[in-house]
């Protein structure tokens, strides 16, 4: 089993207890409610993580020389080993560089584009922000 899914699977059964213990006074349902968001969160935050990974695929093979896309891949490279929970290897300086790329290539509008973020899970976003403190007008 990939080390991502086994910290999943820890994390979704630690999470289910941690709820359980702070909820156990409200009703069933309440409970069950808040059950299903978490685990809709935790599965759609695995299915961007395989998204991105096919998205880095897609950009390797196309082997294009616009910018944007060159930054993309970097970008989503640079980002692969918080999918295992390593945040200390990932290469900030790359991060940076790739935002740096993208606003001067497309500006903030590419910055903010849809088709770059959706690659994106959401536990990256605030290193993302952080990262890019500063370039253009983030």
């Amino acid at each position: 089993m990939p080390i991502c899914l086994k910290i999943g699977k820890q994390r979704i059964e630690e999470k289910i207890e941690q709820l359980r213990v702070k909820y156990s006074e409200r009703d069933d349902l309440d409970f069950r409610t808040m059950i299903l968001d978490f685990l809709s969160n935790e599965i759609s935050e695995i299915k961007t993580w395989r998204l991105l990974k096919k998205e880095i695929v897609s950009l390797k093979l196309y082997k294009t020389n616009r910018l944007f896309e060159k930054a993309r891949l970097l970008l989503y490279e640079s980002l692969l080993p918080l999918e295992n929970n390593q945040p200390a290897q990932v290469n900030l300086t790359l991060v940076k560089e790739a935002g740096q790329i993208i606003y001067e290539a497309k500006g903030m509008k590419g910055m903010k584009d849809k088709l770059l973020w959706n690659f994106i899970p959401k536990s990256c976003y605030q290193l993302i922000h952080k990262t890019w403190n500063g370039i253009g007008k983030w």
